[in-house]
Protein backbone atom coordinates (compact mmCIF):
# COMPACT_ATOMS: atom_id res chain seq x y z
CA UNK A 1 0.00 0.00 0.00
CA UNK A 2 1.38 3.93 -0.61
CA UNK A 3 1.61 6.42 1.81
CA UNK A 4 -2.10 7.52 1.17
CA UNK A 5 -3.53 4.58 1.41
CA UNK A 6 -2.14 4.36 5.07
CA UNK A 7 -2.83 7.83 5.92
CA UNK A 8 -6.54 7.47 5.14
CA UNK A 9 -6.82 4.04 7.46
CA UNK A 10 -5.24 6.03 10.21
CA UNK A 11 -7.94 8.75 9.81
CA UNK A 12 -10.75 6.73 9.41
CA UNK A 13 -9.29 4.89 12.82
CA UNK A 14 -8.92 8.38 14.65
CA UNK A 15 -12.41 9.07 13.44
CA UNK A 16 -14.20 5.92 14.17
CA UNK A 17 -12.22 6.07 17.55
CA UNK A 18 -13.61 9.58 18.23
CA UNK A 19 -16.93 8.15 17.63
CA UNK A 20 -17.13 5.50 20.35
CA UNK A 21 -15.62 7.76 23.06
CA UNK A 22 -18.37 10.27 22.32
CA UNK A 23 -20.83 7.78 22.39
CA UNK A 24 -19.11 6.38 26.08
CA UNK A 25 -19.09 10.46 27.14
CA UNK A 26 -22.47 10.85 25.85
CA UNK A 27 -23.61 7.25 27.93
CA UNK A 28 -21.82 8.38 31.14
CA UNK A 29 -22.99 11.84 31.23
CA UNK A 30 -27.15 10.97 30.99
CA UNK A 31 -26.39 8.05 33.66
CA UNK A 32 -24.77 10.51 36.08
CA UNK A 33 -27.84 13.11 35.49
CA UNK A 34 -30.36 10.32 36.67
CA UNK A 35 -27.90 9.05 39.06
CA UNK A 36 -27.94 12.69 40.45
CA UNK A 37 -31.47 13.54 40.05
CA UNK A 38 -32.04 10.07 42.06
CA UNK A 39 -30.14 11.53 44.61
CA UNK A 40 -31.28 14.42 45.30
CA UNK A 41 -35.41 12.28 45.40
CA UNK A 42 -33.69 10.14 47.46
CA UNK A 43 -32.33 13.34 49.84
CA UNK A 44 -35.60 14.97 49.56
CA UNK A 45 -37.73 11.77 50.82
CA UNK A 46 -35.01 11.01 53.75
CA UNK A 47 -35.52 14.42 55.49
CA UNK A 48 -39.10 14.25 54.98
CA UNK A 49 -39.27 10.88 57.16
CA UNK A 50 -36.06 12.30 59.12
CA UNK A 51 -38.98 15.48 60.17
CA UNK A 52 -41.68 12.79 60.66
CA UNK A 53 -39.77 10.77 63.52
CA UNK A 54 -38.66 13.92 65.06
CA UNK A 55 -42.53 14.61 65.46
CA UNK A 56 -43.45 11.17 66.12
CA UNK A 57 -40.37 10.77 69.10
CA UNK A 58 -40.59 14.61 70.15
CA UNK A 59 -36.50 14.13 69.89
CA UNK A 60 -34.91 17.50 69.36
CA UNK A 61 -32.78 18.40 65.97
CA UNK A 62 -29.53 18.76 67.08
CA UNK A 63 -27.32 15.58 66.77
CA UNK A 64 -25.63 14.41 70.43
CA UNK A 65 -21.68 14.90 70.24
CA UNK A 66 -20.01 12.25 69.37
CA UNK A 67 -17.95 9.64 71.61
CA UNK A 68 -14.55 10.33 69.85
CA UNK A 69 -14.44 14.14 70.63
CA UNK A 70 -15.55 13.50 74.33
CA UNK A 71 -12.53 13.46 76.91
CA UNK A 72 -11.24 9.35 77.57
CA UNK A 73 -11.07 9.88 81.45
CA UNK A 74 -14.98 11.08 81.38
CA UNK A 75 -15.88 8.64 78.95
CA UNK A 76 -14.15 5.61 81.18
CA UNK A 77 -15.53 6.77 84.43
CA UNK A 78 -19.74 7.04 82.70
CA UNK A 79 -18.49 3.23 81.97
CA UNK A 80 -17.44 2.23 85.43
CA UNK A 81 -20.84 4.14 86.74
CA UNK A 82 -22.96 2.25 84.13
CA UNK A 83 -21.38 -1.33 84.41
CA UNK A 84 -21.57 -0.56 88.71
CA UNK A 85 -25.63 0.54 87.49
CA UNK A 86 -25.76 -2.81 85.59
CA UNK A 87 -24.30 -4.85 87.53
CA UNK A 88 -26.16 -3.92 91.06
CA UNK A 89 -28.96 -3.96 89.18
CA UNK A 90 -28.94 -7.68 88.45
CA UNK A 91 -27.39 -9.08 91.56
CA UNK A 92 -30.77 -7.31 93.65
CA UNK A 93 -32.91 -8.83 91.08
CA UNK A 94 -31.06 -12.22 91.63
CA UNK A 95 -31.33 -11.85 95.64
CA UNK A 96 -34.82 -10.50 95.02
CA UNK A 97 -36.00 -13.98 93.24
CA UNK A 98 -34.77 -16.44 95.87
Amino acid sequence: MTWWAWTLVWIVLVIVALGVMYLAVRSLWRKAKILLRELSTATERLSAVTAELQTLTGAPASAEQAAIFSDPATMRQQLKNARRRGSAGRSKGLLRRR
